[in-house]
């Protein structure tokens, strides 16, 4: 309910300020204070830990993404997908178990930014093919891979591979591992699936 509210509330305030100001000032600042001030707030009370808190998660790194493509004018189809599936799954479901109020504003700011960029630069993907469709997958599939190795290495959980994301969320309906990773990642590629279908039918394109 809070993520949906603040989701309202960015809408509303962004409504009558330039566009361009949005994508190239306020986006990436409003990313670059919430991810760097919660890495030096966890580490100014001892809370930092490389297993947890490095921004390796989806929905965070496509955050670091998307502030870097914004300020050198890219726009990836992948961050166009990604942006969707995340901010989604940030707004209808978390995996925030007793954690303090700092926590859960990063994660409210993440997810939230990551809806506002999909609706803010929604036009800057009118020409998307097909071809984009496969090239997001194949970006995703290289990032997986990517944590995956980083998750060996730091014995962690990023992108919950080994084990189910704690709190109020679909996973607590889903099989153990590895059952529930595959569904979670048939879920992305329906998210993904209806970004397209979403172009397909806004624009009238020939895939």
């Amino acid at each position: 309910m809070v993520s949906f509210i603040s989701l309202i509330f960015g809408i509303i305030f962004f409504k009558n300020i330039n566009l361009n100001i949005i994508k190239k000032k306020i986006l990436p600042f409003t990313i670059l204070i919430n991810e760097l001030g919660f890495i030096i707030y966890l580490i100014l009370t001892n809370n930092f830990q490389l297993n947890q808190h490095l921004p390796l998660e989806m929905c965070y790194l496509n955050n670091i993404l998307i502030m870097t493509s914004l300020l050198k004018n890219i726009y990836h189809p992948y961050l166009h997908f990604s942006s969707f599936f995340c901010g989604l799954c940030g707004l209808i479901n978390h995996n925030l178990i007793d954690y303090d109020l700092i926590t859960h504003i990063h994660f409210i700011i993440s997810h939230t930014i990551l809806i506002l960029y999909f609706i803010f630069t929604y036009r800057n993907y009118k020409n998307l093919k097909l071809s984009d469709f496969f090239s997001s997958i194949k970006i995703t599939s290289l990032l997986l891979i990517i944590v995956f190795i980083l998750n060996l290495t730091f014995q962690s959980n990023y992108w919950f591979m080994f084990e189910k994301p704690g709190g109020a969320n679909l996973a607590i309906l889903f099989p153990e591992w590895p059952v529930y990773f595959i569904i979670l990642i048939m879920i992305g590629f329906i998210a993904y699936s209806l970004v397209l279908l979403i172009n397909i039918k806004i624009y009238k394109f020939k895939i």
